[in-house]
């Protein structure tokens, strides 16, 4: 009887124990899911988001000019055309300096040197029948010719442009020589870089301001933002010396009541 009891008892036990731990397990789930419940509240609220872009233009002197001049000589030994090529460089760095162009200015490649040693050759001769009758010998001197270029480099605009235009006056038979069209470009890009993209901030800050003041609202902080390329061209078609630099910024603000 008392062993009858004794189970009773621990059954009892057990049962209070199991009950507890079972009601202990609810609270912490019901506030658990009230914490869930919670975030999801905050993260259903969704963000005020306007997203607008942002111009800034600025028209500049281009200040580098590029262009390649290039000429050879030829002649039927190595030691003549070396004398040769001398006498030309010196005559075409000559002209370059009369334009206002400096030795600094002046980036010359290594000289291509191109030598064929004399040869004989047979040419095949025919009689008026068109029946071969038999062969010439055709001898080919020998002949070396050096060949040059020249990368011209300056912020003197105006000596390359004076330089390609008077080419015709040094052109002749023995001067002859190529020069390519100059290239100007805009290379300070960097020194108001940080100017245009303030600017272009500002720019788009105002449309956004435009728009929150549209909806009773106001412009927040930068959720996010993207600067965009910077593109440099001619200001108008044939101005190759005057370069408009562009660049538009793509900006996400927040709107605030």
């Amino acid at each position: 009887m008392n062993e009858g009891k004794c189970h009773i008892i621990k059954a009892l036990i057990l049962g209070i124990l199991l009950g507890a731990a079972l009601f202990a397990s609810a609270v912490v789930i019901s506030g658990g899911f009230g914490k869930i419940a919670a975030g999801f509240s905050t993260i259903a609220k969704p963000d005020r988001v306007v997203s607008v872009r942002g111009l800034s233009e600025r028209e500049v002197d281009a200040d580098l000019a590029t262009m390649r001049v290039s000429f050879s000589v030829s002649a039927e030994t190595l030691d003549e055309a070396h004398k040769l090529f001398d006498a030309r460089n010196e005559e075409i760095v000559g002209y370059l300096k009369s334009q206002g162009l400096t030795d600094a200015d002046l980036i010359p490649d290594k000289p291509d040197i191109d030598f064929r040693k004399a040869y004989e050759s047979k040419e095949t001769k025919y009689n008026d029948e068109g029946k071969k009758i038999g062969y010439d010998i055709i001898q080919h001197p020998s002949k070396a010719t050096i060949s040059l270029g020249i990368l011209v480099r300056t912020n003197n605009l105006k000596a390359v442009s004076d330089a390609y235009m008077h080419t015709t006056d040094f052109d002749g038979t023995d001067k002859e020589f190529y020069a390519s069209e100059p290239n100007y470009d805009f290379v300070s890009l960097n020194d108001i870089k940080p100017e245009m993209i303030a600017e272009a901030t500002k720019n788009a800050r105002e449309a956004a301001e435009k728009f929150a003041l549209d909806s009773n609202s106001k412009v927040g902080k930068i959720k996010q933002a993207s600067q965009g390329w910077f593109s440099v061209n001619d200001a108008e078609e044939g101005m190759e010396q005057r370069k408009l630099v562009r660049v538009v910024t793509s900006i996400d603000f927040y709107i605030v009541d």
